[in-house]
């Protein structure tokens, strides 16, 4: 089952609780944007992803298809 905010990715929602949730709200952030046009992992990205867990590369990929999804309208 999936939760209200990604229900409806489009109206804003994110539920705290959900991971796809924080995954979105990181992707459409702008230090994942600074990041990505930095060329590097910035320090206040990589903030947003600790809390995902210990695997910073894998919270950064799975942020990344987020984005994807955000963008296309595919789900990840």
């Amino acid at each position: 089952m999936t939760c209200k905010g990604c229900a409806s990715p489009g109206r804003g929602i994110v539920i705290a609780t959900c991971r796809q949730c924080q995954l979105r709200d990181i992707a459409l952030g702008p230090w994942f944007h600074k990041s990505m046009r930095a060329g590097r992992l910035m320090a206040e990205y990589i903030a947003q992803l600790r809390p995902l867990g210990d695997d910073i590369k894998a919270a950064h990929e799975q942020v990344k298809a987020a984005a994807v999804a955000a963008q296309t309208g595919v789900p990840a």
